[in-house]
């Protein structure tokens, strides 16, 4: 689907230019891109790892958005349980 469409290309951005000027915007990309894609323990471990790395802003609000949308991971206190 769109989602692996998305993927390939994502991959192929960063084969060509491996610090690219919009690798911020490519992880974003890639988190979302692999939640859409039924992924997500990969997508909660690049999330996770992203937000380590950048933990405010506009793309860290869209990554953790991204990241609850996801099954809940077992040590998510933001998830309520049931």
């Amino acid at each position: 689907g769109e989602a692996a469409r998305a993927l390939e290309m994502l991959d192929a951005y960063d084969a060509e230019f491996p610090s690219g000027a919009f690798s911020v915007e490519v992880a974003v990309l890639r988190i979302e891109a692999l939640a859409r894609s039924g992924r997500a323990d990969e997508a909660r471990r690049l999330g996770d790892r992203f937000l380590k790395e950048h933990p405010e802003g506009l793309f860290a609000r869209r990554v953790t958005m991204t990241l609850r949308s996801v099954a809940p991971a077992p040590h998510d206190p933001l998830t309520p349980t049931r």
